[in-house]
């Protein structure tokens, strides 16, 4: 992926998240941008801790719908939703947040924070595992 020119979001990720949230979306066709989208637009809409909620639940429900009930990763998740509200602007709309975030556009982006082992174990998917690793460089505003 190119991260040097300025990322065009052409879809309305308002919209699609109407679409995500009653689980009428292709899971096979969700793809990174979609996931980074959703959860943007799901963080403008509510408090943290109800996004989160929200959020795994459709996603667990749109990947048991496909066949793949045992991909949600509630670690993965949790981290991912926490990075993007960390980095989120008041006002700010998504092209923007990923203009500035190119990062976040590479999937193992979390690479930075967790080993494979650690990412991808049975008890990720089930719980929230903290980081074990030093983690990126990329901080938040308020840092």
């Amino acid at each position: 992926m190119n991260l040097s020119a300025p990322i065009k979001i052409t879809r309305n990720y308002d919209e699609f998240t109407d679409e995500f949230l009653s689980q009428d979306i292709d899971a096979n066709a969700f793809t990174h941008l979609d996931h980074l989208g959703v959860a943007f637009e799901i963080l403008r809409r509510f408090d943290f801790l109800m996004a989160v909620q929200i959020y795994s639940e459709s996603l667990d429900a749109i990947a048991s719908k496909a066949g793949a009930s045992d991909k949600f990763n509630l670690t993965v998740t949790l981290a991912c939703m926490s990075i993007i509200s960390e980095r989120m602007q008041p006002g700010e709309e998504f092209e923007t947040f990923v203009n500035t975030n190119h990062d976040l556009l590479e999937v193992n982006f979390l690479k930075d924070y967790y080993t494979d082992a650690r990412l991808n174990s049975t008890k990720a998917k089930g719980m929230f595992l903290m980081p074990d690793k030093q983690g990126s460089d990329k901080q938040g505003p308020d840092s």
